[in-house]
């Protein structure tokens, strides 16, 4: 069919050469970390972690975790200025008040000399087994084995910032110019700037050296037998704080305002030239930057002035075009044809860029475009760009000519939505959401042929459309089926992917092995080779709804998702996402490979590029370290060999891989020989835990992974001896089964003979004994029952003679009795005694426990009760006179011998004045005022017989508690108590009890002792009465 075209003209609106990459900084700010903002101080130590010094103390990061090191508490400053490591691994610090510390396995130590200085440190080097220290009032000085030398060199009345050693030589920087110190002698360099040098640098590569000056530029010069040669002026480059250069010596220069500048080095003059400059417009976030410093996997560490730490190296990945004037753009459609990239947004912009130098782009405009989405774009051998819209129509545009050569409008709306054009020599295949539109450009009018599902597709809403070299257009849908159409049999061909699942097909590629890969939306991707393949998150792949897909040259699979991408290599697949600073979701086909090799996403925020020749694997493995070893969950040193008593432990292994390069994607494998069958698969866990280890030799070991796979030389090992339990040695072996022999030997002897004589004897009294044993049986149950008898009713008797708890609980609500005899009855009791706006609580033990100690209960409750009852004011240490001589009374009366009697503590207390009044006979009372513990004994005598007939003497204790304070009186019965490995709870035992319930109300903790009673003793056996009281104010 043949449908009407109009022309039209490209309205030229702009052709710009503007700049369009935006570079990317991982950023450690006070907003997103605790880092302090101010950085002074960048150097790297032996283990990889980056050390930074702030102007608030010390920081040290390995990539994954940042850990703050105040040193306050050792050198009176926190402030930073310097640092530096020498080549035993040891880090120099160098702080403001002119103080130097240094560390040493993990602790901090003060280089006492430097208490001398008494000014800033400005900078820290070591050199030739010194470290040198330049001190901002006084000068350079000389420190070995932590002492200072002497003959320093003096600078008196100059300030001094930084100095650099060449050979033998020194050059100074100073708030006066440079000057050089050579054979004993200072001399000041006239012919460089003379004014305040904040910087100094050595080349390694050039051997030139970089003077920053704060106020006139950068000098370059070469230093030749102290004979100066200034080499260049970079005198229009302000206030500059650091130079450095990287390992091709590409010079870098930090400045105050004006950002970083960028020089490259000519490999063939060893000269430099300006290439860049970071500032805040292409990505940089501070302009204020004081140091720079290169780590040994090649990452820029940039020290800011109020930002924090930058982190920035030359990625494969750059983004382009993600705003213009403040807007965003989205690009829909990318298409490579020579040199350029085209490219074309959701509102009708196209941009052409080089693909040799992308940082450059040419902005065209065109009317008929303006508002539209361009879906699609192709350019044929004729250099015609066709133009597929979203509900408009078809564009063709001359890219000679520059002009719209025609544009097709469809009678079906469906038509006019393109989502897809590619071809094939003459043939031009347009994908619409109604079908394939077939054009052949050798016939005129611009006729098509129409292939929809009446024809045989398996559905209308095209996808993707791609042409081969063998006159095949492959048909992209959403459904199970990829189509087949050739150009010259017109057969259509259906390939099932999916028998089981419905797929929705969003894009299609085919590698340099002829091999198809497709990409679904919610199945992840396929491979179609002699089998198929289906590659999903639980493979790795970033996520299972993919939009667009490419192979470049190496037959690398590139997949583009929302806010990220994925790469298929073999089987090794790799995702990027925030850690390339993708924050953008890939547009539907909008990716093309350039001629380059480099691939290009079109995302919803700009162009994503991935530079192939920029693609560096990190062949710095990270360093691997044992961080942590729980062992039963408590911290144990890390030592490579540990040696535990037998038992079984459960232990803890905590680790980390030290890389600064995109440590996000450090991963780690690990493995418990002797426990393990194998290595783990490699996983993001820092952890291992192994929570059952019984007796044996284990080795741990770990290893580490970077972003790029590039594993630790060696694994980190700690070898873990759980030693056997004596009955399993060798020796206990060993003399076990000796006498285990010998003992078999005796007793099947000893058994022969005693079974013979036994045999006689046995058969002679069996009967008789039978009988005698069936009498005794009877009459001890008999007996037993009636003592049983009499034993429960006199318990029933003693609980009634027991107060009501009511009369607690009226008084003190907050209040709790745990009274658990040994027996049916018991020797312990308690009273409560209210009278007036006083309470009296007893809490009592008699001699004995069972029936003995329940009559000396019953006695002394008695007399207790009359005394109470005759006189109510009675004070109690008055009380226990009393007592103590009713007791001795009733049991002496006769001259008997008894020794009973009981022990009891008294305490009286005013409820109007809060005073507690306590007096005691051998028993203590344990006071809790707000969150301490007081401990009162009592009087050191028992109530009753005294053999040595000693004068008794009782005080009273007045105690003034408030409201909340906690006293409890107690017999010995839990204190007394065995556990189950034999210990006794002790006093001490039950005040820790009592001190971690504190926080729990007085009525949880009677059931909390009993559950711990049970714990503490499980199968031993009740050894005494158990009675305590718990009263709170």
């Amino acid at each position: 069919m043949v449908k009407k075209i109009s022309f039209s003209l490209i309205f030229f609106i702009s052709i710009l050469f503007l700049k369009a990459q935006t570079y990317q900084f991982k950023v450690l700010s006070s907003e997103n970390t605790n880092i302090y903002p101010y950085i002074y101080s960048l150097h790297q130590d032996s283990l990889g972690y980056l050390w930074i010094g702030t102007g608030d103390g010390l920081f040290l990061y390995d990539g994954n975790t940042l850990s703050s090191y105040p040193l306050t508490f050792i050198s009176g400053d926190n402030f930073i200025s310097a640092s530096t490591l020498n080549n035993k691994g040891i880090s120099y610090l160098g702080l403001n008040n002119g103080t130097i510390a240094y560390r040493i396995n993990q602790k901090f130590y003060l280089l006492k000399e430097s208490l001398q200085f008494k000014s800033t440190i400005t900078q820290l080097t070591f050199h030739n087994n010194e470290l040198l220290a330049a001190v901002q009032n006084k000068g350079i000085f000389r420190i070995v084995n932590n002492q200072v030398q002497k003959n320093p060199i003096l600078l008196p009345n100059i300030q001094t910032y930084c100095f650099l050693i060449i050979d033998n030589q020194i050059l100074i920087g100073t708030s006066e110019g440079v000057y050089i110190y050579s054979n004993d002698q200072l001399h000041l360099l006239n012919n460089l700037p003379q004014t305040k040098i904040e910087c100094m640098h050595l080349n390694t590569i050039t051997g030139s050296i970089f003077i920053g000056t704060e106020d006139e530029g950068m000098v370059e010069i070469l230093l030749n037998k102290n004979k100066i040669k200034v080499l260049k002026n970079y005198s229009f480059i302000n206030n500059i704080k650091d130079i450095t250069n990287d390992p091709d010596g590409n010079l870098w220069i930090a400045t105050m305002g004006e950002g970083i500048y960028f020089y490259r080095r000519n490999s063939q003059t060893n000269s430099f030239s300006q290439e860049f400059q970071f500032t805040i417009d292409n990505g940089l976030p501070n302009m204020q930057i004081r140091k720079l410093f290169f780590d040994r996997e090649n990452n820029l560490w940039i020290g800011s002035y109020g930002s924090g730490l930058f982190q920035y190296y030359e990625s494969a990945f750059s983004q382009l075009l993600q705003k213009i004037n403040n807007n965003e753009l989205s690009f829909t459609s990318l298409y490579n044809y020579n040199e350029f990239l085209l490219g074309a947004t959701n509102d009708g912009k196209i941009y052409r860029i080089n693909i040799n130098a992308p940082q450059q782009y040419n902005l065209f405009e065109i009317k008929e475009l303006q508002g539209l989405k361009i879906n699609s774009l192709f350019v044929d051998n004729n250099l015609i760009l066709w133009m597929g819209t979203e509900n408009k129509c078809l564009f063709l545009l001359d890219l000679v000519s520059g002009k719209i050569i025609k544009h097709i409008f469809f009678q079906d709306e469906l038509q006019n939505n393109i989502s897809s054009i590619d071809g094939f020599g003459t043939f031009k295949c347009v994908g619409t959401k109604n079908g394939l539109l077939i054009f052949n450009t050798e016939e005129k009018g611009y006729e098509y042929q129409k292939i929809t599902t009446a024809e045989g597709l398996p559905h209308n809403y095209i996808n993707q459309v791609l042409c081969d070299v063998q006159e095949n257009v492959w048909i992209v849908t959403p459904t199970n089926f990829i189509t087949k159409y050739n150009f010259i049999s017109q057969k259509i061909t259906l390939n099932k992917i999916n028998i089981n699942d419905i797929l929705k097909i969003n894009a299609i590629c085919v590698d340099n092995k002829k091999q198809t890969w497709i990409a679904t939306y919610g199945n992840g991707v396929f491979k179609i080779d002699t089998a198929i393949y289906n590659y999903t998150t639980s493979n790795g792949l970033f996520s299972d709804y993919t939009y667009s897909v490419a192979s470049d040259e190496s037959g690398t699979i590139w997949v583009g998702h929302r806010q990220g991408i994925s790469s298929i290599k073999g089987n090794a697949i790799r995702t990027f996402s925030k850690n390339i600073g993708l924050y953008a979701d890939c547009n539907p086909n909008s990716i093309c490979v350039d001629k380059n090799g480099s691939v290009w996403f079109g995302t919803t925020k700009g162009i994503l590029r991935y530079d192939v020749k920029k693609s560096i694997i990190n062949k710095h493995p990270p360093t691997v370290l044992v961080t942590s070893i729980k062992i039963n969950d408590v911290e144990n040193t890390i030592d490579p060999y540990i040696e535990l008593e037998s038992g079984r432990y459960k232990i803890q292994f905590s680790f980390t891989g030290i890389s600064l390069r995109e440590s996000e994607g450090v991963t780690f494998q690990y493995m418990l020989e002797g426990y393990d069958a194998g290595w783990s698969e490699i996983t993001n866990n820092r952890t291992a835990l192994y929570p059952r280890l019984d007796e044996g030799v284990y080795t741990f070991k770990v290893l580490a992974y970077n972003y790029d796979k590039v594993v630790s030389k060696k694994p980190y090992t700690i070898v873990i001896r759980i030693l056997p339990p004596f009955y399993k040695r060798w020796w206990f072996i060993l003399l076990a089964v000796i006498a285990i022999a010998y003992i078999f030997y005796l007793i099947i002897k000893i058994r022969e003979r005693n079974l013979r004589r036994m045999e006689k004897i046995l058969k002679e009294k069996l009967d008789q004994r039978t009988k005698e044993v069936v009498k005794q049986k009877e009459l001890i149950e008999h007996k037993n029952k009636d003592i049983t008898d009499s034993i429960q009713y006199a318990k029933r008797i003693q609980e009634a003679i027991l107060p009501s708890l009511r009369i607690l609980h009226e008084n003190f609500p907050n209040s709790f009795v745990f009274y658990q005899p040994r027996d049916i009855v018991s020797g312990d009791f308690y009273i409560f005694h209210p009278f007036g706006n006083k309470f009296i609580f007893i809490c009592a033990d008699a001699t004995g426990h069972g029936v003995p100690g329940a009559f000396m209960s019953l006695i002394s409750s008695t007399i207790l009760k009359d005394i109470l009852h005759l006189q109510e004011s009675i004070r109690p240490s008055e009380l226990l006179y009393k007592l103590d001589k009713e007791i001795s009374g009733i049991f002496n009366q006769d001259n008997s011998e008894t020794q009973d009697g009981l022990d009891l503590s008294v305490c009286l207390f005013d409820q109007e004045t809060n005073i507690l009044t306590y007096s005691a006979a051998m028993r203590p009372l344990i006071i809790f005022s707000e969150g301490k513990w007081t401990y009162y004994k009592g009087n050191r005598h028992s109530i009753g017989f005294s053999k040595y007939h000693i004068q008794k003497v009782f005080t009273d204790t007045e105690i003034k508690l408030y409201k909340g304070d906690r006293f409890y009186l107690f017999t010995d019965g839990l204190p007394d108590q065995f556990s189950y490995n034999e210990q006794k709870l002790k006093v001490s035992g039950l005040i820790h009890w009592l001190e971690e319930m504190q926080n729990i109300p007085m009525i949880i903790q009677q059931a909390e002792l009993q559950k711990r009673l049970l714990s503490w003793k499980e199968n031993q056996v009740q050894i005494d009465d158990i009675l305590i009281i718990g009263i709170e104010v």
